[in-house]
């Protein structure tokens, strides 16, 4: 894969992922799938509400704009990640 291939997924992916962050707060986008949706939305959300709740220092007091950051970053690493491991099986293959 070129170098613009993989930085599109990644910036896909990573905006993608703040958005649903957002969607918690912002819109009815995860309710109104019911639970099941709220579920998906929350277990994408999950590795920034943690450390956005480490970074507050209360569970009860944290930003979900500072989660959305996160999810981001964590988001974009792994899929950068994932892209790596494609790309070195396939020339594997090769």
């Amino acid at each position: 894969m070129s170098f613009r291939v993989v930085a599109a997924i990644v910036a896909v992916v990573g905006v993608v992922a703040v958005l649903l962050t957002l969607s918690l707060e912002y819109s009815r986008t995860a309710y109104s799938m019911g639970y099941s949706g709220l579920t998906v939305v929350s277990m994408i959300a999950f590795p920034g509400l943690m450390g956005s709740m480490v970074i507050a220092g209360n569970v009860h007091a944290f930003s979900l704009w500072v989660a959305a950051f996160l999810n981001g970053l964590f988001y974009c690493g792994l899929s950068w990640a994932a892209c790596a491991l494609l790309n070195s099986i396939v020339r594997r293959v090769r």
